[in-house]
């Protein structure tokens, strides 16, 4: 399909961060957007973004029909899987995800039954591959040190898989961009000199920016090609890289890494960021720049942070 024309889109999670960021590009190429909200807090955030919005106080099948019903779209975009997928946060956002992932996965598919000509694009991992530095979307997938946590989200993958709902399944690297609010919550750890945990050295993690992210979406709803594929740049990097040159870019000293042995005693670190940072994961894209045009804006994460930081600054002289 064209970008040219014009979608009817809904999009969940859409008050979030990648959320709103999608919300924005696919208005800007021309699409009728409707956002769903957890809140009437996170509603108005998408209705000041320009597009319509509903909030929904739980997800389930009755509810998801009435904004369908309500919307007639022609595409949905599920960013709900993406609520946690990020390393600027110490773990506990996977506490509460594996129920939610697994309830509204079935939910939404249960909802898109019998409604004709619509497609599904929905945002997976790129870390599912586990310890392998040059995944392609033909390799297996696997649940970082057998956790049930993530075991939930290859259980979902099945699920769209087996569902009649044309698809696209996007396996995304790990998000951060300007509204990053855990990005920010590293500032304030650096002004105190406060140690974080990046996990044994040399382990590299693939990463996205919001706006690649999102206009990885918009492609894959427009072009609607079925199918499963990695989306992260091409320049994995630990996650130690990342922070210290954030801090240093932010114009502080390098901070202090909580030794490896140490990571699994420090309660406020939650073992699922640990296994996470345990493992070493590079993606290839290459199979959605052919199939659907894509290419990343920021080809590492030196370039995000750099933008990140020239956002903030113009954000705070004005």
């Amino acid at each position: 399909m064209s970008e040219q024309t014009s979608l009817k889109i809904v999009v969940t999670a859409a008050d979030g961060e990648l959320g709103l960021e999608t919300v924005r590009q696919l208005l800007a190429r021309g699409h009728k957007v409707t956002g769903v909200a957890r809140d009437q807090k996170g509603g108005l955030k998408v209705r000041e973004a320009g597009a319509e919005s509903f909030f929904i106080s739980s997800v389930s099948v009755l509810e998801l029909n009435s904004v369908l019903d309500k919307a007639q779209p022609d595409v949905v975009l599920n960013l709900w899987p993406q609520r946690a997928n990020s390393l600027l946060h110490d773990g506990n956002n996977w506490r509460n995800q594996p129920q939610f992932l697994a309830d509204s996965t079935q939910a939404l598919l249960e909802a898109l039954k019998g409604r004709p000509n619509l497609f599904l694009v929905y945002a997976s991992y790129a870390f599912l591959y586990g310890n392998n530095l040059a995944a392609t979307e033909e390799d297996a997938i696997t649940a970082p040190a057998n956790d049930p946590t993530f075991g939930t989200a290859i259980r979902a993958e099945k699920l769209v898989a087996a569902n009649k709902v044309p698809a696209t399944l996007l396996r995304m690297g790990y998000l951060y961009g300007p509204a990053s609010r855990d990005l920010k919550a590293y500032l304030q750890s650096f002004k105190i000199s406060r140690p974080y945990y990046s996990g044994p050295a040399g382990r590299l993690q693939p990463y996205l920016h919001h706006e690649d992210a999102a206009m990885a979406l918009a492609l894959a709803a427009e072009r609607q090609v079925k199918g499963i594929f990695n989306v992260a740049d091409p320049n994995p990097a630990s996650f130690g890289d990342f922070i210290d040159y954030f801090a240093v870019m932010s114009g502080f000293n390098k901070p202090l890494h909580i030794p490896t042995w140490a990571g699994p005693f420090a309660i406020i670190i939650a073992p699922q960021q640990i296994e996470l940072l345990n493992q070493s994961v590079a993606v290839k894209s290459d199979k959605i720049s052919r199939a659907l045009g894509w290419q990343p804006r920021f080809l590492n994460y030196r370039q995000g942070i750099n933008q990140i930081l020239q956002k903030w600054q113009l954000t705070a002289t004005k």
